[in-house]
């Protein structure tokens, strides 16, 4: 049966398999009978030979699925930590997390090929029903990286797909930042607190700054990438505006947190403000997502606030009016004589 959900049956049959366990196909060159029932092979290959079939699931971890030519499998496979290559017929969905999916010559998939983490090949005559996913969480924000869609079937099922892996992926962010908010409030909290002081009293400036850096950044990064020998500069300008953006989501965190603990009425120790802070705050991020072409301008208009902060205060290493004032001096227009004393 087509799982739109696959990623719960694969932990479903884990426990399944954890609960009542069942002996599992021998590796290649044992003697061997055909399988019966759901198949949970760990740290060792399975091999399905031609012309057996397997009435019920396969799931291997750390190890190869081979299924030869005019093998079947009825219902699903799924390969976690090793290599799965498809000669036969799966009835179900083809899965493979961190390793390599091989569609060869002959194979029939009649649900989808799901890669994550991964490599898919798929030979010309390889035939697969469903879609073709290929790592379909990005890097920063979970959106789709590259999909391949050959069949569409319900649409409501995919959208619900896309929504229920982004939304995984954005609480998994920021608990993630969480984390990191609250052991930087615990060894650093006067720079937090300083780059979300700026934050608070300078927020048009500090947005302007962001934008300001992010396209002079682009700009000379491009002229860097190609003098060719100016890449490793590059790739460290990038590196640092990454750092600094981070440092200003941690510390506009911190400023949510402060403020939420001023609405209560209880003075919070910093690293509680940071960790809730930042929780709420990039909960609220990836809630954005859901408005569409409304939601992104605010998340770009936040993330440009919080990166201006951070360079505003150097990192939190000095406070924003000096910074405000090296840059007054610096757009002051040159050659002007001073005013003249009064006599």
């Amino acid at each position: 049966m087509r799982r739109i959900m696959w990623f719960v049956f694969v932990f479903g049959l884990v426990l399944t398999w954890a609960a009542r366990p069942e002996p599992a196909f021998a590796a290649p060159g044992a003697e061997t009978h055909p399988p019966q029932g759901d198949q949970v092979v760990m740290g060792d290959d399975f091999v399905l030979r031609s012309g057996e079939t397997l009435d019920g699931d396969l799931v291997v971890l750390g190890g190869s699925a081979t299924l030869e030519p005019s093998s079947r499998v009825r219902g699903d496979v799924v390969v976690m930590g090793g290599q799965g290559r498809i000669a036969g017929q799966v009835d179900g969905d083809a899965v493979v997390m961190g390793g390599q999916m091989k569609l060869q010559s002959g194979a029939w998939v009649r649900g989808d090929v799901v890669v994550l983490g991964g490599v898919l090949t798929r030979e010309a005559d390889a035939r697969v029903d469903g879609r073709v996913v290929e790592n379909p969480i990005g890097v920063w924000r979970g959106l789709p990286a590259s999909i391949t869609v050959t069949n569409r079937g319900a649409p409501w099922a995919w959208s619900l797909y896309h929504s229920v892996v982004q939304g995984l992926w954005g609480v998994s962010k920021a608990l993630v930042l969480a984390a990191l908010a609250a052991l930087v409030a615990l060894f650093a909290p006067q720079p937090l607190q300083r780059a979300g002081d700026a934050a608070q009293r300078y927020p048009w400036q500090s947005a302007l700054l962001g934008l300001a850096a992010v396209v002079l950044s682009a700009v000379l990064g491009l002229v860097l990438i190609l003098l060719i020998v100016g890449i490793p500069v590059a790739l460290l300008l990038f590196l640092v505006l990454a750092l600094a953006y981070l440092f200003g989501l941690l510390a506009v965190g911190w400023l949510v947190g402060h403020r939420l603990g001023q609405a209560t009425g209880r003075a919070w120790p910093p690293v509680l403000e940071a960790a809730l802070g930042t929780l709420l705050f990039m909960l609220l991020m990836a809630g954005l997502d859901v408005l569409g072409c409304l939601g992104w301008p605010v998340q770009v208009a936040l993330g440009l606030w919080a990166l201006g902060a951070a360079l505003l205060t150097y990192g939190g290493t000095r406070p924003a009016e000096q910074a405000l004032a090296h840059l007054s001096e610096a757009l002051q227009p040159r050659g002007e004589n001073p005013p003249p004393a009064a006599s």
